[in-house]
């Protein structure tokens, strides 16, 4: 499923997304390949606050842009593109993740 992502949606609810956990924190890129609508990705640090936030466009045909947060990080949320704008969360604030 993390490989999928959002691939091949054409649309996606203004308070919905995808929430990507890794066990230790990474430094992997994100791309865009056969996602249809832009996304927005804040990288999340262990404790949830958010390192970074991208803009990403979607991406027909390789080769597509990786997206890197240029940081090691230990989550990623993925929104509709500006949602996280629209609902005022920043670098630095915190992301809660209830299991």
């Amino acid at each position: 499923m993390r490989a999928r992502g959002l691939m091949g949606r054409d649309h996606l609810a203004e308070d919905a997304g995808m929430v990507f956990l890794w066990p230790d924190d990474t430094d992997s890129a994100f791309h865009m390949r056969e996602t249809l609508i832009p996304l927005t990705v804040a990288f999340f640090a262990a404790d949830g606050r958010i390192l970074r936030v991208l803009e990403m466009v979607p991406c027909a045909a390789d080769p597509c842009p990786r997206y890197d947060p240029g940081t090691r990080y230990r989550g990623a949320l993925e929104v509709k593109a500006g949602a996280l704008d629209r609902a005022g969360v920043h670098v630095g604030d915190r992301v809660r993740i209830d299991r």
